[in-house]
């Protein structure tokens, strides 16, 4: 308790920081991991960690975009193989899929 009062940093911001970090959600962290996290929540560190994360989102997303773009396509060319109308498909697909991409 007193290590994280040290790093300014209150037990209830302490266990959300381990929830976050418990990927796997069998509720263990690696100490070295949680140490180093803390350690990066402090001063100027976590401007540049934000930014890291924004750009890191971006270049996800970007690739997510382009991975939809191409399963779709290929949809569209298997589809035509197959002689299935688009119409065909939105009428089978559950309403929560049937927007175009």
């Amino acid at each position: 308790m007193q290590h994280l009062k040290a790093l300014d940093l209150d037990l209830t911001k302490a266990r959300g920081l381990f929830t976050l970090l418990d990927l796997t959600g069998d509720g263990t962290v690696a100490v070295d991991e949680f140490v180093s996290t803390l350690m990066r929540l402090q001063g100027a560190a976590k401007a540049v960690d934000l930014q890291t994360i924004i750009y890191e989102n971006k270049r996800q997303m970007a690739h997510m975009v382009q991975f939809m773009k191409s399963v779709q396509w290929q949809l569209q060319m298997h589809s035509a193989q197959l002689g299935i109308e688009q119409a065909d498909l939105n009428n089978d697909a559950p309403e929560s899929s049937k927007r175009s991409l």
